[in-house]
């Protein structure tokens, strides 16, 4: 048998006269039914029969932890400062300037990780809290 042009799709099998599963012979059950039942009634893999089928809501997430604000040191508000002008200078940038802009932006941004992780770690809280403190305090500046 030769190959399909590119353009034709290809063909499906076919195992039946219509497509699908052969039909049983005579006198077979069909499968998954049982003598009598319809095929809304049969039980579907994976489904429980209970006497009380009703569909009970999910219970609500309950409400995230909210974490008291922290004191941040300014050596690290102007540490993230730095590393965020760094970023924005990739902007008005092409080519080489701009990979070598992107490698200063990355260090700026590696030195706040650590310095953020090595502060969390001394006062015993979440690093991960204390930067989404830090970068909500730098870039989001409240009005008024």
């Amino acid at each position: 048998m030769g190959q399909r042009p590119m353009n034709q799709p290809l063909r499906r099998l076919r195992s039946g006269a219509r497509g699908g599963a052969p039909k049983p012979g005579p006198g077979a059950e069909p499968r998954n039914r049982g003598p009598g039942r319809s095929p809304a009634t049969a039980p579907r893999p994976g489904l429980l029969r209970t006497a009380d089928a009703r569909r009970v809501p999910p219970s609500p997430a309950p409400p995230a932890p909210t974490v008291p604000p922290v004191e941040l040191p300014e050596d690290l508000i102007t540490l993230q400062q730095a590393a965020d002008e760094e970023g924005r200078r990739i902007e008005h940038l092409d080519g080489e300037e701009q990979n070598a802009q992107r490698r200063v932006w990355f260090n700026a941004a590696a030195e706040v990780h650590m310095a953020v992780t090595d502060w969390a770690r001394e006062q015993g809280l979440n690093r991960y809290d204390v930067e989404k403190e830090l970068r909500q305090r730098v870039r989001h500046v409240p009005h008024g």
